[in-house]
């Protein structure tokens, strides 16, 4: 939540698109090119764990 604001975004977090979501990823790593990098890695791993969390929702 403090990376989404950090970045400038809503708190509503649940209609991120694929952008913000990766924005969020990177800025809690930093803000830096590697920070960047990450984001892109891990945003296959977070629409993982999203499929199976929605459905809690």
């Amino acid at each position: 939540m403090h990376s989404a604001y950090l970045v400038g975004l809503s708190a509503d977090y649940y209609n991120y698109g694929a952008a913000e979501t990766k924005a969020v990823l990177a800025r809690y790593n930093g803000t830096n090119e590697k920070a960047r990098e990450y984001g892109e890695r891990n945003y296959g791993l977070y629409q993982i764990f999203e499929k199976y969390n929605a459905l809690e929702r």
